[in-house]
């Protein structure tokens, strides 16, 4: 998966190269613009100065996009394992949306513990899936079991779980697909406990 996001990345870059070079005017499309910092003006370039100035802030962003890919895919392929998960939802009421849940997610590995927390407003979607997501995104111990398992299935989606209202029963689903449960142990008018074993 780190080749494919590295190779999609190599490929975005490459089709803003071809961009540049095809450059007729200093009127940039907003992908060109993103690689430029901010506030730069480009007034002061003739046409072909401005190119390869763009040229080399390609070459640059390319350079740290890569580095933070892998950056990011070390630190997942070398989380510790984790030896027990606990997920307890809050739910308060918003004025504007209605109930609104905050996960904590407890994290326990053989050397250590932490603790994760996200919240998710607004309407029209499951916001309990959600917010379970989102809190569980944040665990490298658990991207790490993603990234190693061979087979995803809907869910999962590279070294995530997919966020913004999927469904509780489809999380159920990614676990089993991972080898794990994800139960409800606990449920009340304003919270929710869920566990995840092997």
């Amino acid at each position: 998966m780190r080749t494919q996001k590295i190779s999609q990345e190599n490929n975005y870059f490459d089709s803003l190269i071809l961009d540049i070079k095809n450059l007729e005017s200093h009127n940039l499309t907003w992908q060109i613009k993103d690689q430029l910092p901010k506030g730069k003006k480009i007034k002061g370039f003739t046409l072909e100065s401005l190119k390869i100035y763009l040229l080399e802030r390609v070459d640059k962003n390319r350079l740290k996009a890569i580095e933070a890919i892998n950056k990011e895919y070390d630190s997942i392929e070398n989380a510790p394992d984790f030896k027990s998960l606990n997920i307890s939802i809050d739910w308060k009421r918003s004025q504007m949306y209605g109930m609104n849940p905050t996960a904590t997610l407890e994290v326990w590995t053989e050397r250590s513990y932490a603790s994760y927390t996200a919240k998710v407003t607004g309407c029209g979607y499951c916001k309990l899936s959600a917010v379970m997501s989102d809190v569980f995104n944040q665990s490298l111990s658990l991207r790490k079991l993603i990234l190693n398992n061979d087979r995803l299935t809907y869910g999962l989606k590279d070294t995530y779980f997919s966020g913004r209202g999927v469904g509780v029963n489809t999380l159920q689903n990614a676990f089993d697909c991972l080898g794990l449960k994800l139960k409800l142990i606990d449920t009340g008018k304003t919270f929710d406990v869920f566990t995840v074993n092997r």
